[in-house]
Order: C-alpha cells, then structure tokens, then sequence
C-alpha cells in the first residue's frame, strides 16, 4: 500500500508502509492509541488518522525533529493506493474466480474491476495489469494439456514422495 501526501502548495510525496519498520509501527501505534492491525486496516480505509500516523512516522526518518503534534494533514491531502504487486494479486484473484464461471465475458470481467485503476498508484499499469492477464486466461499458453503431466515423468521423484532429507534436523525444525 502507498500513501501519497500532497499537501495544499506542496509537492506529492508517496510513502510506501511496506517500508515502515516494527519499531516505527510501535511508535505510530502509541501515538494513535490503536493497534497496529486496526492502523492498517484504517490505511486501507483511508482513515486520516491512520494515514496520518504512518506519513507521520516516516516523514520522521529525514525530520527527526517533527513531532506528532505538529504534522497535522488536510483531509484529503494523504490518500492510500494500492501498489503494483497488490494491483497484480487482485486482478490475478478477479480473474481466478471469474473463470469458474464458463459464461463470464471478458467484457463482464473489466466492467467487474472498473473501479480499480483509480485505486492504483499507477492507473495505466493497473489497466494493462487487467487486459494481461484477462489475454492470459482467454489463451492459456503454456498450459499443459489436461492428458499431459505438468511435472517431470522421472519416476524416482512423484509428488507423493519426500525428498530425501538434506541435514540431521528433525522433520518438524
């Protein structure tokens, strides 16, 4: 998840809370007086205090200086979007469960993640992300046929037996 900070008369900043370290998860968490899961359920909600902790903490790493009550956002100025690898999982998921059903049109699919690229950091990548992988689902290239093995036809190695153990550790270390 990215939060971009525009202040009134400022530049965008992005602040990616995928870089924030437990011990600044620690301090935001004081700070708000809220548990860490419900901070970032708040980010993904868009709950300005939530944002504005996490912008908050990591504003801090080049202003060490900048106190909690001091920073204190416009709402609307901080607002959180997803990244590209959660844009790829989602639309990877959409497109999952849209192919259990035989009759759903590529069509119905997009019109399904409309509302995502404005949710993305990067709309255009999040447009090319859904038409890739719609594309991929409509002509699986690489698949193998369903009366093909998927796996190697060595038979000393099947997917029901263990791989020979590697060290002296215990099967459940």
């Amino acid at each position: 998840m990215i939060i971009i900070y525009t202040p009134k008369g400022g530049e965008r900043e992005e602040f990616d809370v995928a870089d924030l370290l437990t011990s600044e998860a620690a301090i935001v968490s004081r700070a708000l007086d809220m548990k860490w899961a419900d901070i970032a359920q708040g980010v993904e909600d868009e709950e300005p205090a939530a944002l504005r902790g996490v912008v908050w903490i990591l504003k801090k790493r080049h202003d060490p200086n900048l106190r909690f009550s001091d920073f204190d956002p416009r709402i609307g100025e901080a607002v959180a979007r997803l990244n590209k690898e959660e844009v790829r999982a989602y639309v990877t998921e959409a497109v999952a469960l849209a192919s259990l059903n035989p009759n759903a049109t590529d069509d119905e699919i997009r019109w399904a993640l409309r509302e995502l690229p404005p949710l993305a950091v990067d709309p255009e990548h999040a447009l090319s992300v859904i038409e890739e992988l719609i594309a991929a689902a409509a002509d699986p290239k690489g698949a193998p046929a369903p009366d093909q093995p998927s796996q190697s036809s060595d038979p000393s190695q099947t997917s029901s037996s263990p791989e020979p153990a590697t060290s002296d550790a215990s099967p459940t270390s």
